[in-house]
């Protein structure tokens, strides 16, 4: 001891550092490692030396709050010169250096299949540590391999029950390792609920925004499973497509609609859009439409002119937006006899319109009644055009000339069958317009300005 003080008092240059504070330490270690100290060299520098350096750096941060920091220097380099002719003499040093000039110690989290509230990566000397423990989607604690040590010695059963972790006073780093139990899956259920018109051509994984997979597990729970953790499988063909769901070792199945998409030469885009300056005639009249489904949205509300239509012949108007100044409403007329009811538009929104025009049936609007028992009015005509994006009865007007976008039109007659299934596509030269897969045939604006292009679908 007098060697230690020594050597303190001379790299203080004449600080006083007593030999008490040195002798507190070292007495401090004794008695937490007996029969470590008792077969080891007192000069600390033979190797071999069964002292452990956290232990030491333990005791000497016990009498920390006495010890200036030039004390504390001078401690590190008598220590360092003592231990370096030990092979663990660099292990040593920076222990104690840790015990004298940090007020933490470590925290180090070992996590499989489960999360902890707490992921600190360290915890102030002597204060409390609490942290709750959850096993991910499909694993479970119980049964759980469970291994809390606290300066090495395993304090598990004493600190760890279901999932929640609590310390009342932290005297070393702490190593917590926990492995969450996979659970079995016993079945998985899927909810498809089509929300729009799904392609041939389309990405498989693109279902699954209409998609709800739900996992039952061993253990009687169940839960939502992310669309990240199931895979599709199937082939989108035209008609009824059967797709197969697979979560683990555990697979479903459910069924989807299919359209065909544009042929080769053509590209699919996600819309069509008319400035104002553009119709399309579609090669329909009267007689042959009964229904129609499309999805549209108004880009310009001061741009979309009152009487302006989405789709409409001479006598016969499907539902459509007509923007006034203080409100918008859709407008349906036939036979020189209309009705309207307001519904409130948002620029730039996207609205499927589900309309059937045979007497006594009704509008939808977002899968919501809209209105009913619309006129019907005087007999259709073979004579009368359906256009789209303007008026059929006056198609060259302006006026007439709706401003927005579309996105997809199916037609239908009398029966129910479908007579038009117009996707918005560009050709091979770029000219955008709508291609009907009934049909193959290709419409592009009937008047000198082109279409404009939304982006590819």
């Amino acid at each position: 001891m007098d060697i230690i003080t020594t050597a303190l008092a001379k790299k203080l240059g004449g600080i006083s550092v007593s030999k008490q504070d040195v002798t507190e330490a070292v007495e401090g270690y004794l008695a937490k490692h007996p029969e470590a100290m008792a077969t080891t060299d007192d000069t600390l520098s033979v190797e071999g030396i069964a002292a452990d350096a956290k232990a030491v750096g333990d005791a000497i941060a016990e009498i920390e709050p006495g010890l200036s920091s030039d004390a504390k220097a001078a401690l590190l380099d008598c220590f360092r010169n003592c231990a370096w002719a030990n092979s663990n003499g660099q292990t040593y040093y920076n222990a104690l250096r840790h015990a004298l000039y940090t007020t933490e110690w470590a925290v180090f989290n070992s996590l499989s299949n489960c999360t902890s509230s707490n992921m600190s990566g360290s915890v102030a000397k002597g204060a409390s540590y609490t942290a709750t423990i959850e096993a991910n989607l499909g694993y479970t604690l119980t049964g759980a391999t469970v291994l809390i040590t606290m300066n090495d010695v395993d304090i598990t059963s004493s600190v760890y029950s279901n999932g929640t972790i609590q310390i009342a006073s932290v005297t070393g780093d702490l190593n917590i390792t926990i492995i969450a139990v996979e659970l079995a899956v016993t079945r998985i259920n899927a909810v498809y609920t089509q929300s729009r018109t799904v392609y041939t051509d389309d990405d498989l994984d693109s279902l699954k925004d209409d998609t709800v997979v739900t996992a039952t597990f061993s253990n009687g729970s169940t839960s939502v499973i992310s669309s990240s953790e199931y895979n599709l499988s199937g082939t989108l063909t035209a008609g009824t497509s059967t797709i197969t769901v697979s979560y683990k070792t555990v697979t479903t199945t459910f069924n989807v609609l299919v359209s065909a998409s544009v042929p080769s030469g053509y590209t699919r885009l996600k819309y069509v859009e008319s400035s104002g300056s553009q119709y399309v005639n579609i090669g329909v009249n009267e007689s042959q439409v009964k229904s129609a489904v499309y999805k549209f949205s108004v880009t310009n509300e001061s741009s979309t002119l009152n009487g302006s239509h989405i789709l409409s012949s001479a006598n016969m108007f499907f539902p459509l937006p007509k923007i006034y100044y203080e409100e918008r409403q859709i407008f349906y007329a036939r036979g020189g006899s209309s009705g309207g009811f307001v519904y409130n538009w948002s620029e730039g929104s996207q609205y499927v319109i589900d309309a059937w025009l045979t007497e006594g049936d009704s509008c939808y609007i977002n899968g919501t009644l809209a209105a009913s028992n619309m006129y019907q009015g005087s007999s259709s005509s073979a004579s009368n055009a359906f256009t789209v994006f303007t008026y059929g009865g006056n198609p060259t007007a302006e006026k007439y000339r709706f401003v927005g976008r579309l996105y997809e039109m199916k037609i239908y007659n009398s029966s129910g069958d479908l007579i038009r299934n117009l996707i918005p596509a560009k050709n091979s030269s770029n000219v955008a317009g709508l291609y009907d897969v009934i049909g193959s045939t290709f419409y592009t604006s009937a008047t000198s300005t082109a279409l404009i292009a939304g982006g590819v679908a």
